[in-house]
């Protein structure tokens, strides 16, 4: 994967340095190394104008590849499992469903949903979950469908009082990361530029503007993923973690500081 700082920035994204510096944060060069708190440019993956994915970076170089087989269009069934030893992944393509078994390991990398969904349709999750939604036991492990961890975003879209061009890059040139109170060992909210409004659908926001989002880093509340039945293709149930109010109240309070700065510039 290569990565560089954005070329020929928006000049919102200069505002949101200046206006983090104003609001008492330090300029740094990169977040990833020695110092994590601060503002800085985001370290983009944009190559030619197209923002590279890990297909780009990884998979379609080596294509070509004789022990390689990509197949797309596939569902993931189940994994295979075999004398107490995963064997390989059953899936469904073309109408037909198939197993795929390797001389060697198999690596399930689905996230933190699709893996945990995968492992408890092929039995191994909590037992009374799984026998209540139609699966066989293969291992009682309650830790799969538990302590699920997620990073909650919101966002503040303002106006645009004067006419920028169109973005030129991925929209979050800039971000900073902060410490919501002191004493911490380490940032705990990342706050980022979006160079155009960023809101659901269903809600209004302003046909012109900016936007100012925030995530929490390191979020103390946990969910959890069941299945919903035996079928492989009925989506999980997620319960999503949620942030306790004095959280959100110290975000509120950090964005509301960049804000004010960058409003009145």
């Amino acid at each position: 994967m290569r990565v560089t700082p954005a070329r020929d920035a928006s000049p919102l994204s200069y505002a949101f340095l200046d206006a983090a510096v104003g609001a008492g944060y330090e300029r740094r060069d990169d977040l990833n190394g020695r110092h994590q708190d601060g503002a800085c440019w985001t370290y983009l993956n944009i190559i030619d104008g197209s923002r590279q994915s890990a297909a780009d970076g990884y998979l379609r170089p080596v294509l070509d590849r004789a022990n390689l087989t990509v197949v797309t269009g596939a569902l993931a069934r189940r994994l295979v499992v075999a004398d107490g030893r995963c064997a390989g992944v059953e899936y469904s393509a073309d109408g037909q469903v198939r197993q795929a078994c390797p001389s060697g390991e198999t690596i399930l990398s689905s996230g933190p949903i699709g893996s945990a969904q995968l492992l408890m349709l092929s039995g191994i999750g909590p037992a009374e979950h799984l026998r209540a939604v139609g699966v066989d036991v293969v291992a009682d492990l309650p830790g799969v469908r538990a302590n699920l961890q997620d990073h909650p975003l919101a966002e503040s879209s303002t106006p645009q009082r004067s006419r920028f061009r169109p973005p030129r890059n991925k929209l979050g040139e800039v971000r900073a990361a902060v410490r919501t109170t002191p004493g911490l060992a380490g940032p705990d909210v990342q706050v980022f530029l979006i160079d155009m409004p960023f809101h659901p659908p269903s809600m209004p926001g302003p046909a012109a503007g900016y936007t100012i989002a925030f995530t929490t880093l390191h979020p103390h509340s946990r969910g959890s993923v069941q299945l919903a039945d035996a079928d492989p293709s009925s989506a999980p149930l997620i319960e999503t973690p949620t942030q306790s109010g004095h959280v959100r109240a110290h975000i509120a309070t950090r964005i509301a500081r960049v804000l004010s700065v960058m409003r009145g510039a």
